[in-house]
C-alpha cells in the first residue's frame, strides 16, 4: 500500500510540473518558475502565495489519495484505512512564514543549490521532520533535495 500511496501523492507534484516545464521549454534559457533566483525577487505576499498553494494542493492531493485508498479496505471495526493513511504522509501544520523564511535562507546562503524548484525544498520541510531544524543544506549536498 505505502507503494501505491507514494505514486498517488507524486502525480499531483508531476501535473504541477508538466506546464511549468512547458514554460521553459518555450523561453530557452529561462529559469524553472519557482527556482531560488526567481524566488528571492518574489515579494513576500508571492512567497507566502506560493507556500499556501502548496499547502493545500498538498493537502488535499493526500486526503483525495487516502480516501481512494481506504474504499473497501477495512479489516475490522477497529482497522480505519484513511486514518492509517492520514498518519503515514506529510503535513504541513506550521506558519507560512516559517517555510518561507526557511527556504529564502536557504536560497540566500547556498546560491549554488539555486537550481532546486522550491516546490522541492518545500517536500523537505513537512511536520515529521521538524521543519524548524531541518539541514536543508545538508540535504542538498547529499543529493537528497532533488527536482
Amino acid at each position: 500500500m505505502r507503494r501505491g500511496l507514494r505514486i498517488v501523492i507524486l502525480v499531483p507534484l508531476l501535473l504541477i510540473s508538466i506546464p511549468l516545464a512547458k514554460t521553459s521549454q518555450r523561453h530557452p534559457g529561462a529559469t524553472f518558475p519557482g527556482e531560488g533566483n526567481e524566488w528571492l525577487n518574489w515579494t513576500e505576499q508571492d512567497r507566502s502565495l506560493f507556500v499556501a498553494g502548496f499547502v493545500v494542493g498538498a493537502s488535499e492531493g493526500t486526503n483525495k489519495a487516502c480516501m481512494l485508498l481506504a474504499k473497501g479496505e477495512w479489516k475490522s471495526p477497529d482497522d480505519n484505512p484513511f486514518a492509517r493513511c492520514e498518519r503515514s504522509v506529510p503535513h504541513y501544520s506550521h506558519p507560512l512564514n516559517l517555510y518561507t523564511s526557511r527556504i529564502t535562507q536557504f536560497y540566500q546562503d547556498h546560491p549554488e543549490y539555486r537550481k532546486i524548484p522550491a516546490y522541492v525544498v518545500m517536500t523537505a520541510l513537512p511536520d515529521e521532520k521538524d521543519p524548524k531544524t531541518v539541514n536543508l543544506y545538508e540535504l542538498a549536498r547529499s543529493g537528497n533535495l532533488m527536482h
